[in-house]
């Protein structure tokens, strides 16, 4: 998290990988609380090229 922060703080191109990574991480560990921060964070960007419909579908997955 200390090595990510400043890349989701800024305007890196790694921006987005990084909020997906963080996010993707908690979603493993089952810390969904954390994951739906930024999985929402993620559905905010245009033009992101991230796959939007997999996130929806992990998000439906701890909203039950």
């Amino acid at each position: 998290l200390k090595l990510l922060n400043p890349i989701i703080n800024s305007d890196s191109v790694w921006k987005i990988q990084s909020i997906k990574f963080l996010a993707d991480f908690y979603f493993s560990k089952k810390e969904f609380n954390k994951a739906d921060q930024y999985y929402l964070q993620l559905l905010t960007f245009e033009n992101a090229n991230i796959d939007i419909n997999e996130i929806k579908r992990k998000i439906k997955t701890y909203k039950k």
